[in-house]
């Protein structure tokens, strides 16, 4: 998982699949939000 601040992109790999997907236009507060959560695929949902 990254984030780039600059370009407000997400990158998340996923552990089973391996599969990466890449988010755009995630402003910095969702993605602070995001990790803080309990539960990374909940908050994904």
């Amino acid at each position: 998982m990254g984030y780039d601040a600059d370009s407000l992109e997400l990158e998340i790999e996923f552990r089973q699949s391996g599969d990466v997907y890449l988010y755009f236009d995630v402003p910095a507060e969702e993605y602070r939000d995001f990790m803080a959560a309990d539960s990374k695929g909940t908050y994904l949902n």
